[in-house]
């Protein structure tokens, strides 16, 4: 068999406020408990410890977050990967069904209008995004993808005439 494989992590750019934001949520938090214990009793601070670990375990990881672009011939398959710990399936699609393969910024894409645009780019490079309109049924889907070199032979090689480079 002569299959094609290959997977590429991009990683999302974070806001430069995100980090502010973390130490803002520990400092509000550490204030609440210190206020608890002190002022309200023991009940209102163990509430405040497990909403601490509840951040700490669900709403942190989603702020660092990475795409897998995982391709195995015509198959393209999207995961997130939160804080390089949990990982989440997005999307999957077959490059057969794909109306146009081309650059984010391509005047192709005017005649393939879509209800849906999904990003899985890292949104720090943007003349590298490449947009893949997927068309199921009726409806339409742009997927926006930033490829690497080996992607990008990829994409061009099994997307066939779909794939254009302007």
């Amino acid at each position: 068999m002569n299959d094609t494989f290959y997977e590429q992590l991009v990683k999302k750019k974070s806001s430069p406020l995100m980090p502010a934001l973390k130490v803002l949520l520990i400092c509000v938090l550490a204030a609440a408990l210190i206020l608890a214990l002190f002022f309200v009793g023991f009940w209102p601070a163990v509430l405040i410890i497990i909403l601490a670990f509840l951040l700490y375990y669900f709403v942190f990881p989603l702020l660092s977050v990475e795409y897998e672009y995982t391709l195995l011939n015509y198959d393209v398959d999207i995961d997130a990967v939160y804080s390089k710990t949990k990982r989440r399936h997005k999307l999957s699609f077959d490059l057969r069904t794909a109306e146009i393969i081309t650059p984010a910024g391509s005047e192709a894409l005017a005649s393939c209008r879509s209800a849906k645009c999904c990003d899985f780019t890292s949104r720090s490079h943007p003349e590298n995004v490449y947009a893949v309109v997927i068309a199921s049924g009726q409806s339409r889907m742009t997927i926006l993808l930033e490829p690497d070199e080996t992607t990008l032979r990829h994409l061009r090689q099994w997307g066939g005439s779909k794939f254009r480079d302007h």
